[in-house]
């Protein structure tokens, strides 16, 4: 845990900004703090919330660029279906006590009833002003259940990656505080090599060390970060909570784009057009927010457009992936071109 510290934080931030030396001094001096923060704490939240927000917004993020490359993939493969399809053949049945005289379009008469005429009519489904349609509900589901494989995949591993880092830093904890019991001197002399390799004296880095060792709990914390770079697990979510954390943050930001554009009224625009317009926003705020709650630090601006840059280049990368797939493999882009059509489009 992080030590209560008696010091004005938002003080000795805005003198690191400013790098006023005199400022970060007074922030400091206990006779002028009228705050107690706990340690280094961010702006708007507590470090163990901010855990939770890091990693929220970092799924969150992958979930919202992932539902982009499906839609974009979808929409350019849509936009490849240009050979017309075979006309599709309409019948229509009509009872009437009086026949109906031939009409142009009339195909064919049954000589079963006199009062039954049955009018074929041509018409293709391919039209010219075809639209590529997300809010398609067949559509939708595929986007929810591959999202949903995807968050469930990613919370998975990341429940397996963490799981993994907890028991071999418990293993090296273990072993060295081991070694500390058995042979001290060899190890505090390794911690003296390590920080002279540093620039530290013999003299200093033996006396340092010397210290140090008196607290075998704190000695054996310090060897794990300095000699093996392990940090305490304790500086991150357990590997169920980040599991829970990846999972909803993945599914729910990624879908939040699709799910708005079902729920919203008529727009003026395209279905895509309105997606990448309802994305490039979600993007920016999450940008904006990771700076507010310091996950990434710079101007909020810097990071949004960073962020909507990260957006146009999924897309972009999209497009000449499914581009290069038509040059190269033209059978197989019209294969998946027709099934997206079949799933997404209509007609006006």
């Amino acid at each position: 845990m992080v030590p209560n510290l008696k010091r004005d934080l938002k003080a000795a931030q805005d003198a690191f900004t400013s790098k006023d030396s005199a400022g970060s001094r007074l922030a400091h001096s206990s006779d002028n703090v009228c705050l107690c923060e706990k340690g280094h704490t961010t702006y708007a939240l507590s470090p163990e919330v901010r855990k939770w927000v890091k990693v929220m917004l970092s799924s969150g993020m992958h979930g919202l660029l992932t539902t982009c490359a499906i839609v974009s993939a979808a929409h350019s493969l849509f936009l490849t279906t240009t050979t017309p399809t075979p006309p599709l053949t309409r019948t229509t049945i009509t009872t009437d006590d009086t026949p109906s005289p031939l009409s142009s379009t009339t195909a064919t008469t049954t000589t079963a009833s006199p009062h039954t005429n049955i009018n074929i009519h041509n018409s293709n489904i391919n039209d010219d002003n075809a639209e590529f349609d997300i809010t398609s509900p067949l559509f939708v589901w595929v986007v929810v259940v591959i999202l949903w494989t995807l968050s469930v995949a990613l919370a998975c591993l990341s429940f397996l990656e963490k799981k993994g880092e907890q028991v071999l830093f418990a293993h090296e904890w273990k072993r060295e505080e081991w070694e500390c019991d058995n042979y001290l001197e060899g190890e505090q002399h390794e911690m003296v090599q390590l920080y002279m390799s540093k620039g530290m004296s013999q003299q200093d880095a033996e006396t340092v060390i010397g210290l140090l060792s008196k607290n075998k709990k704190m000695f054996v914390d310090i060897m794990m970060v300095e000699e093996l770079c392990l940090m305490p697990p304790s500086h991150d979510l357990s590997p169920l909570c980040g599991a829970a954390a990846r999972l909803v943050a993945f599914f729910v930001l990624g879908m939040a784009p699709v799910a708005a554009l079902c729920v919203s009224v008529e727009v003026c625009c395209t279905s895509y057009q309105a997606f990448l317009a309802l994305t490039l926003v979600t993007a920016l705020v999450v940008g904006i927010l990771r700076v507010y709650f310091c996950v990434d630090l710079g101007s909020w601006w810097g990071q949004g457009l960073l962020h909507l840059l990260l957006v146009a280049v999924t897309v972009g990368v999209v497009h000449g992936a499914v581009v290069l797939l038509q040059t190269t493999t033209p059978w197989g882009t019209s294969v998946l071109a027709y099934t997206v059509s079949g799933i997404a489009s209509t007609s006006t």
